[in-house]
């Protein structure tokens, strides 16, 4: 016949809270202070987890544990007969209350060394979430107490090696002295026990006096010692000790094998989730960054009676260098476009740099070979490696529409005529390559009706042949009659059929209207 069940919640507590604060406290000595505190004043000192009735009793609240509940420090008259509405007396109440400061800030360092010494065992910096701090710091602490009490043993041990691999530090433990976080990282040339457990094989010493030589970190009758590894890397070891001799089972020596298997899980899963949010922070910094980017590229293009300018681009602004336009004194119109040789941090940088250099040096002369040569010095004292930029500068006579050109790297330019195409650059070398690189300056006219093509159309490398611009220009030479943001969407669908994404190209194009 089944017996009925109670449907009933049952809770289970664990209430293993000793009366004596020098075990509560693991602080050597208390008791002997708690004894001469009662002579003096015939007060006791004692911890209570509800709120004293009288508040003139109560000296504060404060963690017996770095991971334990908050309790209250409470003093009570040592006389059995006393009096409950017996007043405290100011000294003994001060006298109290200073040790309760005293006991405050002890619990508050070993929080914080607690915690500290989770992060470090991560080999991260330390941060700023304390409460999530101290759920990883209570959560290797958690397999530490269940591997110990589930083996009926009496302490156990997290090490782990520094970078170096030369030594193991503390990092958690279970049952040892709190002042062991202090102790300095033991050596791991000659710890023979840890030095054979790394190589994958778990050592079981089940009376350590009669195995000196292995070096069994604490002073403990019996210990077992096992690797501490992730998928790649070994961490370190796990130590559990016994105070008395005992033989160990293939069972007991599993069960500390899957408490370090856990505890490499914890570490790694922090590891993880770290380099996660790193992963986000430089996804928002490289988002930022391009938004940087493409708001400095909207540039509204000037308005000439005579003449229209566009712009159009393939792949992100950030990886395509810059294009630059700026109407100067006497009806002059000053035209540039940049190709950056690499993309990424070093590119963005390096565009940034020329594109602030170029935007002063047009306001001090309009010489374009004059400004190719002073951006040559810039980009080359900038940086021992700066990133290959080429450049092509065309200063525009609105008047006569005479053009004069100069460039640098390997650019393509383009005057389309009624009846033909003209090429006006021919490749030099790149920005911040040679500081005492000479530039040449070519003379050209585009009459009305012609169309200045301006493209960044090749990587910056000696073995890339670039795109077969000729073609493009013959394409773009038959539709002459389009608007110039035509011809530069046209211009750029003809580079991504050749290309297609691999490398970002950017188009200018300036049209001379028909009268």
């Amino acid at each position: 016949m089944l017996k009925s069940i109670s449907n009933h919640l049952r809770l289970v507590v664990d209430d293993n809270r000793s009366a004596d604060l020098e075990t509560r406290f693991d602080l050597p000595g208390l008791n002997t202070f708690l004894k001469a505190f009662e002579e003096l004043t015939s007060w006791t000192l004692q911890c209570q987890v509800s709120e004293p009735v009288r508040a003139d009793r109560a000296l504060g609240r404060m963690t017996m544990s770095v991971d334990g509940e908050l309790e209250y420090l409470c003093l009570n008259p040592l006389a059995a007969d006393a009096k409950q509405g017996m007043e405290t007396p100011l000294v003994t109440r001060q006298f109290g209350q200073g040790l309760s400061r005293i006991l405050t800030e002890l619990q508050s360092t070993r929080r914080a060394l607690w915690q500290r010494e989770a992060e470090l065992a991560t080999a991260i910096p330390v941060v700023s979430d304390q409460e999530d701090a101290s759920q990883l710091a209570s959560r290797i602490q958690s397999v530490l107490r269940g591997t110990v009490e589930c083996l009926d043993g009496s302490a156990a041990a997290l090490y782990l090696l520094d970078d170096a691999t030369s030594k193991l530090k503390l990092r958690s433990h279970w049952g040892l002295p709190h002042l062991r976080f202090v102790e300095p990282a033991r050596p791991l040339r000659g710890a023979m026990a840890d030095l054979e457990a790394l190589t994958g094989k778990a050592v079981v010493l089940e009376d350590t006096r009669e195995f000196p030589h292995w070096n069994v970190p604490e002073e403990y009758l019996s210990a077992i010692c096992v690797p501490v590894t992730g998928p790649n890397a070994i961490l370190g070891t796990l130590w559990f000790f016994c105070e008395r001799v005992r033989d160990f089972s293939s069972q007991d020596t599993q069960l500390v094998e899957m408490s370090a298997g856990r505890l490499a899980t914890e570490l790694e899963r922090r590891v993880l989730l770290n380099a996660v949010d790193d992963n986000q922070s430089l996804q928002d910094q490289q988002e930022a960054i391009q938004q940087w980017v493409q708001d400095r590229a909207r540039i509204v293009p000037p308005m000439l009676d005579g003449w229209s300018v566009s712009q159009a681009q393939l792949g992100p602004a950030d990886s395509a260098g810059f294009h630059h336009w700026r109407l100067l004194d006497q009806d002059h119109l000053m035209v540039a476009l940049s190709g950056m040789g690499g993309a990424g941090p070093q590119g963005v940088l390096t565009s940034a740099l020329i594109r602030g250099a170029l935007q002063s040096q047009i306001q001090f002369t309009e010489e374009v070979v004059e400004v190719l040569q002073n951006l040559n010095q810039v980009t080359w004292a900038s940086s021992p490696s700066p990133a290959p930029c080429s450049m092509i500068l065309a200063r525009i006579d609105t008047e006569d529409g005479w053009v004069e050109s100069a460039s640098a790297g390997t650019m393509d330019a383009y005057i389309l005529r009624p009846h033909g195409w003209e090429p006006i650059v021919r490749d030099e070398l790149p920005l911040g390559i040679e500081p005492e690189a000479g530039y040449l300056k070519q003379r050209h006219q585009i009459a009305r009706g012609d169309i200045l093509v301006l493209m960044n159309d090749r990587k910056l490398e000696p073995m890339d042949d670039g795109l077969d611009t000729t073609q493009i220009a013959e394409i773009l030479l038959r539709h002459s009659h389009l608007t110039t943001q035509e011809i530069a969407q046209l211009a750029v669908q003809l580079i991504q059929e050749q290309v297609g994404d691999e490398q970002a190209r950017s188009v200018v194009v300036v049209k001379r209207d028909d009268p």
